[in-house]
């Protein structure tokens, strides 16, 4: 699917299509690991989201140049690895660790 956005890209000579394009698999791509981590939260390691959101978070900062297309996906991936972070917190105070026998 991520090489379906080139064609596009060019035939359009749209950016932001492409990013919102990228964005949106990209999502796609995040949902069975929203799925897993929902049903299993201790699954994931959330301290990798963690890094994950905050490499975003200061690669907003590294932009040279602002615009809405540098701009729009770098947040759109903060805001992907947020949620994934959000619901491991909420999930594991429902679920608490069983202990190991």
């Amino acid at each position: 699917m991520a090489m379906a956005i080139i064609p596009v890209w060019y035939l359009t000579n749209d950016p932001l299509g492409a990013v919102i394009l990228a964005l949106l698999i990209s999502y796609f791509g995040c949902y069975p690991t929203a799925r897993k981590s929902y049903a299993a939260p201790y699954s994931e390691n959330i301290f990798m989201w963690i890094v994950g959101a905050l490499r975003y978070l200061v690669s907003i900062f590294a932009i040279e140049h602002y615009s809405v297309v540098a701009v729009f996906y770098t947040l759109g991936m903060f805001f992907m690895n947020c949620f994934i972070i959000s619901l491991l917190v909420l999930r594991r105070r429902v679920l608490p660790k069983l202990a190991s026998s």
